[in-house]
């Protein structure tokens, strides 16, 4: 009465298979019901694809129905999503809308591999400024780097700076640079 007449076909199936295992005289009742029925039913037929695509599950409004691929499943009227996943490959998804009897055939297609991005590789790297008077030799890892000032990206991690000026003492410190830091 609600318009679920696939629903309907398959309590009357389950009613009679129950009755004959109960030897149940309805059985005959549920038998024509579920016969009467049977012109009204709308049917998906989803034709597997044409390449073996190992662990590929096929599912209709969430329920799996792999088993079911290559027959005629009775549908209730209305929308119902079709959602073919297999890992490493992408999900094919498609919505089949039924209202009259008959078959809709649908044919899942192959599958298009999963494109996996590789990671990005981290760059363990920082930047490091120095300022000095303008006749001071910069020394970054016992490199003369510049004269003055220096500005560049350098590797994380520690190093030794060495700041050396004409009549004065050479300065000499460790300093450590964070990933991405100043």
């Amino acid at each position: 009465k609600i318009g679920r007449t696939a629903t309907a076909w398959a309590e009357f199936n389950d009613a009679v298979e129950l009755a004959h295992k109960l030897a149940d005289p309805r059985e005959d009742l549920a038998k024509r019901r579920a016969a009467a029925l049977e012109p009204k039913l709308a049917k998906l037929h989803l034709a597997p694809p044409k390449q073996l695509i190992p662990g590929l599950a096929v599912k209709r409004d969430g329920a799996d129905i792999t088993m079911l691929v290559g027959t005629d499943i009775p549908l209730d009227p209305g929308d119902h999503e079709i959602v073919a996943p297999a890992a490493g490959y992408q999900d094919w998804t498609k919505t089949v809308s039924t209202s009259a009897p008959g078959v809709v055939a649908i044919a899942i297609p192959v599958l298009d591999k999963q494109v996996v991005e590789p990671p990005k590789p981290v760059v363990h790297e920082g930047t490091r400024k120095i300022t000095t008077l303008p006749n001071t030799e910069i020394l970054l890892d016992s490199q003369r780097v510049a004269t003055g000032s220096y500005e560049a990206k350098i590797k994380s991690g520690g190093h030794t700076l060495r700041v050396v000026a004409g009549g004065m003492r050479p300065y000499q410190s460790e300093i450590v640079v964070g990933d991405d830091e100043t």
